[in-house]
């Protein structure tokens, strides 16, 4: 269930990240060489974020991977 959880949260993180970069999901899927509906099945929960993937989305962001926003955002 804390999974479950967790990848929810993180979801809404990116989704928010991006909305504040004022990114399109198209435009950060570009960013990072992959398909719209990559973004969208992870905003929506439907796909599972790989940790080695974090860091990409995280810089595509303008965010880093290791700050305590994640934390906070999560929270």
């Amino acid at each position: 269930m804390a999974d479950v959880y967790f990848m929810h949260s993180i979801a809404h993180v990116i989704a928010g990240f991006r909305e504040e970069a004022a990114l399109t999901q198209s435009q950060l899927a570009q960013r990072l060489g992959k398909p719209q509906s990559f973004i969208s099945k992870l905003e929506s929960g439907e796909r599972s974020l790989r940790v080695e993937e974090l860091p990409q989305i995280a810089q595509s962001l303008g965010v880093s991977p290791y700050s305590n926003a994640w934390i906070t955002q999560c929270a």
